[in-house]
């Protein structure tokens, strides 16, 4: 967080604001983050966590806890339905390093009214030291729609 605005993020980041007027289903961008508690500060959650900034997004320590958000917006009502499904995935230089299978979205959501629902989730990071992508891709069987978000991290040893 920089002090002198109260702004938090990075310079080289991206927020995505969906077009949710014309009422497709839309993810929001993805927020990645570590276990640490809110109300420590930043000295502090570097230490405890090994989270850092680096090359435009965050590092993380090799067995430490990713925790991801994100919203869904304007699924399909339609509960005669299956109802829609979540996918986590890392990948690293273009290849699967995991897959969380498809489950429920129910199962990962914190909270949900007529025109969102917020999913979240964690990862257990042991993986080599190296750059990679999360991707996370939400199926709604009834409206017949898929959308996907990434974001980039890193995993220092």
């Amino acid at each position: 967080m920089d002090q002198a605005s109260e702004k938090i993020g990075v310079s080289t980041g991206w927020v995505e604001v969906p077009d949710l007027k014309r009422g497709k289903m839309a993810l929001s961008s993805i927020i990645i983050g570590d276990e640490t508690s809110a109300s420590v500060d930043e000295a502090e959650i570097a230490r405890l966590s090994g989270l850092s900034l680096e090359r435009g997004f965050k590092i993380y320590r090799r067995g430490s806890r990713l925790v991801y958000s994100l919203m869904a917006y304007n699924l399909s009502a339609n509960h005669n339905r299956a109802e829609p499904v979540i996918q986590t995935e890392i990948f690293q230089d273009g290849t699967a390093v995991f897959n969380s299978g498809w489950s429920a979205l129910a199962s990962r959501t914190l909270s949900k009214d007529e025109k969102r629902t917020e999913a979240a989730g964690q990862l257990n990071l042991a993986l080599q030291p190296g750059a990679y992508e999360l991707r996370i891709t939400v199926k709604d069987p009834g409206s017949k729609q898929t959308a996907q978000k990434t974001i980039m991290f890193g995993v220092d040893g």
